[in-house]
């Protein structure tokens, strides 16, 4: 018995593992297959995360309660000016990709020695989008009345059009750079005058929390008086306290027209956040602007030239006003004297200038 029961135990403990050995390696279950091909998903997606936290990190962290925010931003100086964009990495929740503005602009102005001036101008659209993160397009379309004297005679209608589309990419958390391209046509309504203006207008942004520091050039070409101009401007805006932002800026114009006329300021601001979520700005503009002007003597005789242009101040105040979370009003008013110097013959004289613009901004 004990010769029979052996061989058998022998035989029932080695066929297992004689069929594991020749079993082929490729007729593995299905199961075996579907785990290894799930963890070879799992770690790319794994991967791809990671790449993607990497990405909004680099891209920034923008909303800061802390720091200086972009809406603080965007309105400084005029509307249509956007001297920092959102980052698209760290977007807030209720972020609006285009912003419109369309209103009205009076503008009154007294000269000493020469007759009053008006003029009207209808905003129909003046605003950006943000079509991808990388891209944006901003437009103007406006017209311009303007009336001269006592007799308020009215000259030629002028229409406005401006398209620049801007390119623009965030490096790190503190620093994106732009490049803008601008088109500007403008017609009258007497002879079909026109104007066309081709720009270019890189950028800088640096941004330190409570501190942001802009840099920015132009160039630009007038096809129809064949003559380029450039521009440089600089902008620096503190955030004192959580609802007040204190800043400066400074900008300096040049073109090599027949005049060699330039223009330099410097603005100072502070603007206010109310706890209703209205937004007021207070600045003061300093500045001169000036060209080379013929000098006449008594016969009415050109005996050379002379640098003479205007010493100018600018008193603004532009309040933003939230009305629903699509659109807000703006109110601006100005008050601008000018001081003239070196006088020609035929010169207006020192003159005053009010400003008054009230217009809605509708964001989607």
């Amino acid at each position: 018995m004990r010769k029979v029961l052996i061989p058998v135990l022998l035989g029932g403990a080695l066929l297992p593992a004689t069929a594991i050995a020749d079993s082929n390696p490729f007729d593995l279950p299905e199961l075996s297959s579907y785990q290894l091909a799930r963890e070879d998903s799992d770690k790319k997606k794994a991967r791809k995360a990671k790449k993607e936290r990497t990405k909004n990190n680099r891209q920034t962290k923008y909303y800061n309660p802390e720091g200086v925010q972009v809406e603080d931003l965007q309105d400084m100086g005029e509307f249509g000016e956007i001297i920092q964009a959102e980052a698209p990495g760290r977007k807030r929740p209720g972020f609006k990709r285009t912003r419109i503005l369309s209103g009205i602009e009076y503008t009154e102005t007294v000269y000493d020695d020469g007759p009053q001036t008006t003029n009207m101008l209808k905003i129909y659209a003046d605003g950006n989008t943000l079509i991808t993160d990388n891209f944006r397009l901003s437009y103007v379309v406006s017209e311009r009345d303007k009336h001269t004297g006592q007799n308020d005679e009215q000259q030629p209608g002028r229409l406005n059009l401006n398209l620049t589309p801007r390119f623009e990419q965030w490096v790190s958390p503190a620093f994106n750079y732009y490049v803008a391209a601008g088109y500007k046509r403008a017609v009258e309504g007497v002879d079909d005058k026109e104007e066309t203006t081709y720009r270019i207008n890189p950028g800088l942004n640096f941004n330190f929390g409570k501190n942001f520091v802009g840099v920015s050039g132009e160039i630009d070409y007038k096809e129809h008086t064949d003559n380029y101009g450039f521009s440089l401007n600089a902008n620096l805006v503190h955030r004192w306290r959580d609802n007040i932002n204190l800043g400066i800026k400074g900008s300096y114009t040049g073109n090599n027209n027949e005049a060699d006329s330039d223009n330099w300021n410097f603005r100072g601001l502070m603007s206010y956040r109310f706890t209703n979520g209205v937004r007021t700005e207070w600045n003061i503009v300093h500045g001169r602007d000036g060209g080379d002007g013929n000098m006449i003597d008594e016969n009415n005789n050109i005996i050379g030239t002379e640098r003479r242009g205007y010493k100018y101040t600018y008193y603004n105040m532009n309040t933003n006003i939230p009305l629903t979370d699509t659109f807000s009003m703006v109110a601006n008013v100005s008050y601008r004297t000018g001081d003239i110097y070196n006088p020609g013959k035929y010169s207006n004289g020192d003159k005053e200038q009010f400003m008054g613009k009230l217009a809605i901004i509708s964001s989607f």
